[in-house]
C-alpha cells in the first residue's frame, strides 16, 4: 500500500507557520496515542523547537492504558514541559487538561512580568496530524462549538484564533502531514488510524496489511469480537473471508463480500471495538 496526501492548504499553512509562531509562546500538539511515533509530523520539532512544548495523547481512551503511562514517561524524558492524555471529545477529559494548560500560561505571564514589567497575552498554538482531534478539543477547551470538526481528516483549513480570556487565546491550524511519507509502517498507521482520507485507498488492502502487520494485537479483540483466531491463517485475506463467513456478509450469489468485511474490521477498530489497542508501544524501536 503506497498512500500520500499532502494537498495544497498543507504547504501554505507551514509557511503561514513560521510567521505565526514568532508571536506564540505555548504549542499544543496532539497526537493520537494509538500511533504517538507515526502520528507527529518530523517538520515540528524543527518548527516548535523554542517553544513551551506541550503534548497530548489523544485518543488515549482507545489505547492499551499501560502503554499510555509509558509513552507519557518517555515524551517528558524527552523535554516536553507538560505530557497528558486526553479525550477530545469527553469534557471531563479537556477539563482536567484546560486546568493544567492554564496553569502554565498564568506560569509564562508571571516570568515575562518580572521580567519585563508587562502583562502580556500568552498565545498558543494546536497542532497535529489530520483528525487527531485538535478542533473538538479546541471546542470542548471553551465548552461550545468555535470551530468546524468532523470525524475525517482535512475539515479545518484556515488557521483560527479563539479568545479564551484577555490573557489566553489559542489558534487552531489545519491537520499538518508530511511530503516524504516514505515509510510503510507509518503510512500504515496513519491510514488505519483515519489520518488519511479514506478515499486514498484500497479498503480491502488495507485491512490486510493491518492484519498482517498487527495480527498478534488484534488476536484477542478480533476472536472476541468475530469468533475469528487470525493465528489459524497465513494470508491475512483468509482472515477477511473467515470474518465474512461468521457475520454472513454475503453479495447475491453468497459470494463473500470483501470489501465491507474489511470496512467493518477497520471501523471496529477505530472505534475501538477490538479492544483498547497500542500499535505503537514506546518500548519498540522505530521501524
Amino acid at each position: 500500500m503506497n498512500v500520500n496526501w499532502y494537498p495544497g492548504h498543507m504547504v501554505k499553512t507551514f509557511r503561514l507557520l513560521r510567521d505565526d509562531l514568532k508571536g506564540v509562546d505555548i504549542v499544543i500538539q496532539l497526537r493520537d496515542a494509538r500511533v504517538p511515533r507515526s502520528s507527529v509530523n518530523p517538520k515540528f520539532e524543527k518548527l516548535f523547537g523554542d517553544k513551551t512544548n506541550i503534548i497530548l495523547l489523544s485518543k488515549a481512551d482507545l489505547a492499551d492504558e499501560r502503554e499510555n503511562e509509558e509513552w507519557i514517561k518517555g515524551l517528558r524524558s524527552d523535554g516536553a514541559a507538560m505530557v497528558m492524555t486526553v479525550n477530545a471529545s469527553d469534557p471531563q477529559s479537556v477539563k482536567q487538561v484546560k486546568k493544567a494548560i492554564l496553569k502554565k500560561a498564568q506560569d509564562i505571564r508571571r516570568q515575562v512580568l518580572e521580567r519585563k514589567g508587562m502583562n502580556v497575552t500568552v498565545r498558543a498554538i494546536v497542532a497535529g496530524i489530520p483528525n487527531s482531534g485538535k478542533s473538538t478539543f479546541i471546542n470542548n477547551f471553551f465548552g461550545k462549538a468555535k470551530t468546524k470538526t468532523g470525524n475525517k481528516p482535512g475539515v479545518t483549513k484556515d488557521r483560527q484564533w479563539v479568545k479564551e480570556s484577555p490573557d489566553f487565546e489559542i489558534m487552531d491550524t489545519p491537520g499538518l502531514l508530511w511530503p516524504d511519507l516514505e515509510n510503510k509502517k507509518t503510512m500504515l498507521n496513519l491510514t488505519v488510524t483515519n489520518a488519511i482520507k479514506n478515499e486514498l485507498y484500497d479498503t480491502v488492502t488495507l485491512a490486510s496489511e493491518f492484519l498482517r502487520a498487527y495480527r498478534e494485537l488484534l488476536r484477542d479483540g478480533m476472536m472476541e469480537r468475530y469468533g475469528v483466531d487470525v493465528m489459524e491463517y497465513d494470508i491475512p485475506e483468509d482472515i477477511i473471508n473467515a470474518v465474512c463467513e461468521k457475520k454472513s456478509m454475503k453479495m447475491r450469489g453468497g459470494v463473500n463480500d470483501l470489501d465491507r468485511c474489511a470496512e467493518q474490521i477497520i471501523n471496529d477498530y477505530r472505534a475501538g471495538k477490538l479492544g483498547r489497542i497500542t500499535l505503537e508501544p514506546i518500548i519498540r524501536d522505530a521501524e
